[in-house]
């Protein structure tokens, strides 16, 4: 049996980590680049993923699929236009008065500002000053505004791809409610014949287990509203319609949803 050199066994997995680290970095690469074509995707398919129970309903009825596919995609697209005309008068009337909230925002981050100046200051206090010589100039910083659009639409590029983009995913679900035996049948064979039933089954557990926090996260989020804006109401915050569902369905964000839930209710409270 050939003894195995330790010097090119350690040069072996140093090259195949690096070729692991390049293959991951040409990944991120990608996905970056391709983000909103990403973004799209994933947002079709969660929402082929909640839409398809109904779809099987309306299959079970003896309604063709791509009608049943159809008759669901409109139903979701008039009950979200109902929503958003409900609360369009809101939301043009938060956005007009949004400077006058703002306002208060502000002078708290000014006084956080001097807070920390004044740390600093203190801090340079018991630090011993250097004894080299130090100019007399003052120090010019030029800083340029930032506005809130230009951090909307950094992620996006522009108005005219955010349009594309969100006109883009109804045509991109309806066609995969549709084709969805097509896919399916393309996606087992992938897969050889021996592990076509385990592939199965654990495709349709992945596929339950999305479509169950998707709804999940929806219903905690549709309950969550139900009991925090009557609480707005009574306590007179303005823009409690808004503000209540809009702080429920910011908690259901990972990690930050708490603190950025607590956002709106705070602002409007200062």
């Amino acid at each position: 049996m050939p003894e195995t050199n330790p010097e090119t066994l350690q040069s072996t997995r140093i090259t195949t980590a690096s070729g692991r680290i390049i293959a991951v970095a040409i990944v991120i690469a990608c996905i970056n680049y391709a983000s909103s074509i990403i973004i799209t995707l994933i947002c079709a398919i969660l929402i082929a993923f909640v839409l398809e129970p109904a779809v099987s309903l309306l299959e079970r009825i003896h309604i063709p699929r791509w009608l049943g596919a159809l008759l669901t995609l409109v139903a979701s697209i008039g009950l979200l236009y109902l929503v958003v005309y409900g609360i369009y008068d809101r939301v043009i009337a938060f956005i007009q008065e949004f400077p006058t909230y703002a306002a208060p925002l502000k002078h708290l981050f000014a006084n956080l500002e001097n807070m920390v100046k004044n740390i600093e200051k203190l801090a340079s206090g018991v630090v011993p000053v250097s004894s080299q010589p130090q100019s007399n100039l003052p120090t010019i910083r030029l800083q340029q505004e930032s506005h809130w659009g230009q951090y909307l639409l950094r992620g996006i590029g522009s108005v005219y791809t955010f349009i594309v983009t969100v006109m883009f995913v109804p045509f991109l679900v309806f066609f995969m409610l549709t084709a969805k035996g097509h896919i399916w049948k393309g996606t087992l064979n992938l897969f050889s014949n021996e592990h076509r039933q385990q592939a199965e089954t654990v495709i349709l557990g992945i596929g339950h287990m999305i479509r169950r926090y998707v709804m999940g996260n929806i219903l905690v989020a549709v309950m969550a509203a139900a009991l925090i804006t009557p609480i707005f109401s009574l306590m007179h915050l303005h823009f409690a319609l808004l503000v209540g569902p809009l702080s429920a369905f910011l908690s259901m964000i990972p990690y930050l949803g708490v603190a950025l839930a607590m956002a709106p209710p705070l602002m409007m409270a200062l």
